[in-house]
This record gives C-alpha cells, sequence and structure tokens, in this order.
C-alpha cells in the first residue's frame, strides 16, 4: 500500500547527485503580500512515500495546485521507486499566479483519492503610511 510520508513546499530544493540527500531552502509556510494579484517567481514540491515489498515500482499520481477554489495548475507526476520502497518526487513550478488571499492549496491526489496535501496561508499586509 502507498503510504505518504512528506510533503513540504520550498524556494527550492535540491537533491545531490553524490550522496542523494536533499536540501531544501527557504520553506515555506506562509505568504504575506501587500499586493493582490501576485506572480510567485519558484516554488519546489517535494513529496516522499513508501510502498510496501509488494506493491507495484511506479504510480501515476495528479499533482494540483489552487488559490483556494481556483484551480491554477495540474499535471501527473509517476512516482517511481526503482526497486526501493521509498520514493520521492519534486516538482518545481515556477510564475505562480495569487490571485486572492486565503491559501495557497498543493493537493496529490491517487486513484481520485486525496494522498499528500500542503496548505500554505495566503495573506494580504496593509501598507502603514507614516506621517
Amino acid at each position: 500500500m502507498l503510504k505518504p510520508k512528506l510533503i513540504l513546499c520550498a524556494e527550492g530544493v535540491v537533491v545531490d547527485s553524490n550522496t542523494n540527500t536533499i536540501s531544501l531552502f527557504s520553506i515555506i509556510e506562509e505568504i504575506v503580500t501587500t499586493e493582490l494579484p501576485s506572480i510567485l517567481a519558484k516554488l519546489s514540491v517535494i513529496s516522499v512515500m513508501e510502498r510496501e515489498a509488494n506493491d507495484p515500482e511506479a504510480y501515476e499520481l495528479i499533482f494540483r495546485l489552487n488559490n483556494n477554489k481556483k484551480e491554477l495548475w495540474t499535471t501527473s507526476v509517476t512516482a517511481n521507486f526503482n526497486g526501493k520502497y521509498r520514493a520521492r518526487n519534486v516538482v518545481v513550478i515556477n510564475g505562480i499566479p495569487v490571485e486572492e488571499p486565503g491559501e495557497l492549496r498543493f493537493i496529490i491526489t491517487y486513484q481520485n483519492n486525496l494522498f499528500q496535501e500542503y496548505v500554505i496561508p495566503v495573506q494580504k499586509a496593509e501598507i502603514l503610511n507614516e506621517s
């Protein structure tokens, strides 16, 4: 059975080719902006999952990005275990339009069921005029 282990969103994710370790830079816990709509230049989402010995080697997952109820982006992602019991996928999204306050929701589904989710609150900050 496919099991979710981790999902995080950061400004950057690097996988070291020598050690196969992951480094995340600037994990995104919330977005506070003075202007909406706004564009986020780049986000990386890392998803880690596990399987059991008798499970398939690969799974087709659907990855969605929503700003509140509005779907901004969707794609199919293959989780390939390559003979191992743990797999990870890194998805990089460039130029994300954030149109309104509320939340950005990164959703991964498997067979039309929610598998993993990462939610980032989005707030519009007020500009203070100093007199």
